[in-house]
């Protein structure tokens, strides 16, 4: 814990076959200062910081949680990070 990081990210639901289809409501941000480790977004999704460099741009897929939003929980989504 201690290790910052600035990201702008993007979510999609994934469509059956994972790629990414529509975006979903709170799904975008630019600007956001995460910190690593502290379990702010989905599982995974700080991991996937981890040995990313600046300018890095790369595509994660994660199951939203059951205690998610109703239309979201459960479902596979699609961010696009930079």
């Amino acid at each position: 814990i201690g290790h910052m990081a600035l990201i702008e990210f993007a979510g999609y639901l994934a469509n059956e076959d994972g790629s990414k289809g529509d975006p979903f409501r709170g799904g975008y941000s630019e600007g956001t200062l995460i910190g690593i480790g502290l379990s702010q977004f989905l599982p995974g999704f700080e991991e996937s910081l981890i040995g990313k460099k600046l300018d890095d741009k790369y595509e994660l897929t994660l199951t939203a949680p059951s205690n998610y939003p109703d239309d979201l929980k459960d479902k596979k989504l699609v961010f696009q990070i930079h």
